[in-house]
């Protein structure tokens, strides 16, 4: 008898390798791609299954589901369905046959977005891969806000298009980009409620819009009507932020406030307040922050509270903070808990 072939080390998951679910059963796998793959109908190795393994990661944050998956060759198939996903694989390659043609992609050079599909067969070879269950709505949506009330109507993702879509366009990565994003998750610690307050879920989504129209990237012609407009747009803008008290607004949302596109939304913040939307709102997020501190309760969370105020960590936080109070979010606690009710801590 010839002795049992010893499978080699999985690549490494797009996100979650420390949280990670690993497994040499194919049917424990199905079970969580199904969480992005929710029309599949049986998965099985390609291979000899005795050196079967693989592992499996997922999370989801404000109703964007990922999941990051590393595994032997397998086979798989899918049934007839609406739903709408997008595959990046970071190792290895792909393909599927659905309605009569083959897509194929894999690591550094294409991505694939399947779309309402009839049944689909699919094979791996080893490989690790994320896998994005997206809205259809809400990438329009995304798209739409992102180009401005002007310009939207001319929009066409082609979103009812199976098709697979390069991951290079010039010194463009793609790949490199989801890898960042991925990066995000992982230096929360895979936190929900911290990814959720960050709007991880709102950049996952430009990024995919990116993907699918890689010509935004050139921007826009509408920065000079701005002016003419006048403020309006902006002021609405900061007037939704300053009203946004228990968490800072994403991007999209600014740009559906102003009904700029984003070269648009970025040129006015730029010339009125020398600042990006996102650096002014953090700017502006702190004076809430200190608000919040200077009342020094004794259960107070630093860490959650950069979260809410849109930033990625709580050392980030920190040092913005102190760059603008010319001290640490913790002595403002310690300098307001020994205050005495009568005295003025200032702002």
């Amino acid at each position: 008898m010839p002795p049992l072939r010893k499978a080699n080390p999985l690549p490494p998951l797009p996100f979650g390798e420390a949280r990670a679910t690993t497994t040499a059963n194919v049917k424990v796998l199905a079970e969580h791609t199904a969480k992005a793959l929710t029309s599949l109908n049986a998965m099985e190795p390609a291979d000899r299954p005795e050196t079967f393994q693989s592992k499996v990661s997922t999370i989801r944050i404000n109703g964007l589901d990922l999941v990051a998956n590393a595994v032997e060759p397998v086979k798989l198939e899918l049934g007839a369905t609406r739903d709408f996903h997008l595959i990046v694989n970071f190792f290895g390659r792909s393909h599927a046959i659905t309605g009569g043609r083959r897509y194929d992609w894999g690591q550094n050079d294409r991505a694939v977005l399947f779309t309402e599909c009839e049944r689909r067969l699919g094979f791996s070879e080893r490989r690790s891969a994320l896998f994005a269950h997206l809205d259809r709505q809400r990438l329009i949506d995304t798209a739409c806000a992102m180009l401005g009330d002007d310009a939207a109507q001319k929009l066409s993702l082609d979103v009812d298009q199976t098709r697979t879509l390069a991951l290079n366009h010039g010194p463009i990565n793609f790949t490199t980009i989801f890898r960042q994003t991925c990066q995000h998750i992982d230096s929360l610690g895979g936190n929900q409620a911290a990814l959720e307050a960050l709007g991880l879920d709102d950049m996952f989504y430009r990024q995919a819009v990116f993907l699918l129209k890689p010509q935004l990237l050139v921007g826009d012609a509408q920065n000079e009507n701005v002016v003419e407009r006048g403020g309006g747009p902006i002021d609405s803008v900061c007037e939704a932020v300053r009203n946004s008290r228990h968490r800072a607004l994403t991007l999209t949302e600014m740009e559906q406030i102003s009904g700029l596109s984003r070269r648009s939304l970025q040129y006015a913040f730029q010339k009125r307040f020398g600042l990006s939307p996102m650096a002014w709102q953090q700017q502006e997020r702190l004076h809430v922050a200190r608000e919040r501190l200077l009342k020094g309760a004794e259960d107070f969370n630093i860490t959650q509270l950069s979260y809410e105020m849109g930033f990625s960590t709580p050392s980030n936080f920190t040092a913005y903070y102190g760059r603008i109070f010319g001290e640490t979010p913790t002595a403002t606690i310690l300098r307001s808990r020994r205050a005495s009710p009568g005295d003025s801590l200032g702002s």
